[in-house]
């Protein structure tokens, strides 16, 4: 997954369709769509239920939807403050994190190598 596929995750959230979703970010219909379905296959949640009407978030959609539009992430709210540029890191504490939480930090932070 990549902050790309957040961005197509949280643009789906506010404009609740694909078609406007592509107008906004100059992508593809079909483009936005593999990319919503592999973020779902890869997180193993569904984020949107699909409607006549358009995308409606379900509670785990809302949640990463959630996580895009908080100002400072929870990964830094959690440790105190990551400090880049070749300083230690620390590992990833997710005890009582809701369980979508759970499955996106083990996606994104399990797949970051340190140098």
């Amino acid at each position: 997954m990549s902050w790309d596929d957040l961005r197509v995750v949280k643009a789906i959230g506010e404009h609740g369709g694909l078609a406007a979703v592509a107008a906004a970010l100059g992508l593809n219909h079909s483009t936005i769509s593999r990319r919503l379905s592999a973020v779902e296959e890869s997180l193993g949640v569904v984020l949107f239920d699909r409607r006549r009407s358009g995308y409606a978030a379900t509670a785990a959609g809302a949640e990463i939807i959630a996580l895009t539009t908080t100002p400072s992430p929870r990964p830094v709210e959690r440790h105190g403050g990551l400090q880049l540029g070749g300083a230690p890191r620390p590992r990833a504490q997710t005890s009582g994190a809701s369980p979508v939480w759970e499955i996106f930090s083990r996606r994104v932070w399990g797949g970051c190598r340190r140098r």
